[in-house]
């Protein structure tokens, strides 16, 4: 059971990195849901540049390595410790991404009317809420 959660957050990190790639490369589909917008004059609050696109994508990737570290897929020497606080910080950071700002980002928007919005409440939030547990049902097992 272990093996097969770890194996599978691994892949979804890795897609989600991979599609962070095809946008870094010039990729323009799907962009459109993927970035906040204001919708009343439907302008993106931030336009990420290649830069965040590929710490994004990295670190994205990096999760994914550590799903496998952390279940013991990939023979690792760190310390468990270490390990186990990246996993732990993995959790926390798509938990609260699934909270989100209160205004565009997460469950508790208040701004749903954009694309994004119905993506995000539709897809992206409860994917973080997934991801964020999952991680800590792999930490905790």
């Amino acid at each position: 059971m272990i093996s097969i959660l770890s194996w599978t957050l691994a892949g979804i990190f890795t897609l989600l990195g991979g599609l962070h790639l095809y946008w870094l490369l010039g990729g323009r589909r799907g962009i459109h849901a993927a970035i906040p917008t204001v919708a009343e004059h439907d302008k993106p609050l931030f336009v990420p540049g290649k830069f965040a696109t590929t710490a994004v994508m990295l670190l994205l990737w990096l999760a994914a390595f550590w799903m496998l570290l952390l279940g013991q897929e990939w023979p690792s020497l760190l310390p468990s410790w270490f390990v186990s606080t990246g996993a732990y910080a993995i959790s926390a950071i798509f938990f609260i991404r699934s909270i989100g700002d209160f205004r565009y980002i997460g469950f508790f928007k208040t701004h749903r009317s954009s694309p994004f919005a119905r993506m995000d409440s539709r897809y992206y939030s409860p994917l973080c809420l997934a991801l964020g547990a999952s991680t800590l049902i792999l930490l905790l097992n």
